[in-house]
């Protein structure tokens, strides 16, 4: 799950661009891991600078990313904001939406009628929004999209908590929609 060795490849071949390209010396070395470090989070813009060092090192050491479950970096791509509580309620992620969420464009047709109430059909088209994988990021979209991709770095909103009014005031984890999380 969100294993940095899908990303290996890619984060070599940008690094080994940026090595060949830029002459590094000692004296420049730590502009060297700063420009190393921007070129990652450009290419990944959703990355934490923890997670695009961790990738460098890995490349500069010769070795397997790794990166823990502390280090994940969710993404809200609803368009509502999302309040993640752990099993016990003791944790809690609050997100706020991104500027532009994940849509599914579908399109409606009238199938019949039962008693007077229309009967439709809707089928699902495509969709809009959302990002390439990236490593560490969990994007949190809703469980429509979630079910149509089925990649390990889509999520949705996990069993939804409610108030004593009946008002949606949060989640309980995540659900995957992969067969082997």
């Amino acid at each position: 799950m969100l294993n940095l060795t899908n990303f290996k490849s890619e984060a070599n071949t940008i690094l080994d661009r940026l090595e060949y390209t830029g002459g590094i010396t000692d004296e420049d070395s730590a502009n060297w891991v700063d420009d190393c470090i921007s070129a990652l989070k450009k290419n990944w813009p959703y990355m934490s600078s923890e997670q695009a060092w961790q990738l460098y090192d890995a490349w500069h050491r010769e070795e397997e990313p790794k990166i823990s479950f502390n280090d994940i970096v969710f993404v809200n791509l609803t368009p509502h904001k999302i309040v993640i509580h752990s099993d016990d309620y003791a944790d809690i992620e609050e997100l706020e939406p991104e500027a532009i969420p994940v849509r599914v464009e579908s399109k409606k047709e009238q199938v019949g009628d039962l008693q007077g109430f229309p009967i439709w059909k809707t089928e699902m088209g495509e969709l809009t929004g959302l990002p390439e994988p990236q490593p560490g990021v969990v994007f949190i979209v809703s469980a429509l999209v979630a079910a149509q991709i089925k990649r390990e770095d889509i999520m949705s909103p996990g069993e939804l908590i409610r108030d004593e009014k009946g008002n949606v005031i949060g989640c309980r984890g995540l659900v995957s929609y992969v067969e082997n999380f």
